[in-house]
């Protein structure tokens, strides 16, 4: 099977990025392409040593994070991305993929690239960087918390981090209480 070469579709330009920062792509988004694209990889050791080979140099897991951070901060941009993987030790669904980002569609819809499982590893993806985010929120909200009583701070300064606290935590519920949905809904 050959593999296709990146194509910034439309030529790229970072339209729709909620950012608006202008898009410089990453020298290297074509060899994560060509490690990743069709088939997908379970572990980033691996999209290293795929890009090490199409690249004809050594790259490092960390430049091969780096550049999926790119890629993923950019994907209106690429049209394309890495959607997140899957965390936790029974994650039976991770693995990077590639994912098509349509700018034309208003409600910029991901799809998995034409390849078995992929919808699964996306859906399983996100919602465990739900519960990622939603973990991370609450611990902000508790460490905010504890600032604001350990501080020597005014009441009125202190009242502002409470307030600050009560909202990561507030968020931290709301993304909770959505992801629950999801797993239980037919999208899970």
């Amino acid at each position: 099977m050959t593999i296709p070469k990146l194509r910034l579709i439309d030529g790229g330009g970072g339209g729709g990025s909620v950012f608006e920062k202008p898009f410089t792509p990453h020298p290297y988004a074509d060899y994560l392409w060509n490690a990743i694209y069709p088939k997908g990889c379970r572990q980033l050791s691996i999209v290293a040593e795929r890009m090490s080979k199409s690249a004809g140099i050594e790259i490092s897991e960390q430049t091969a994070r780096v550049v999926i951070t790119h890629v993923r901060d950019n994907a209106f941009g690429y049209n394309w991305t890495i959607p997140p993987v899957q965390k936790g030790r029974l994650g039976l669904h991770r693995k990077y993929v590639v994912a098509l980002v349509d700018p034309a569609d208003p409600d910029y819809s991901i799809s998995a690239a034409d390849c078995g499982d992929h919808l699964i590893v996306v859906r399983k993806g996100a919602l465990s960087a739900g519960r990622t985010i939603a973990t991370q929120g609450e611990h902000a909200g508790i460490s905010l918390e504890v600032f604001a009583n350990a501080s020597h701070l005014s009441r009125s300064e202190k009242r502002e981090i409470r307030a600050a606290s009560s909202m990561f935590v507030a968020a931290s519920k709301m993304v909770r209480d959505v992801v629950g949905k999801l797993e239980v809904s037919a999208l899970a």
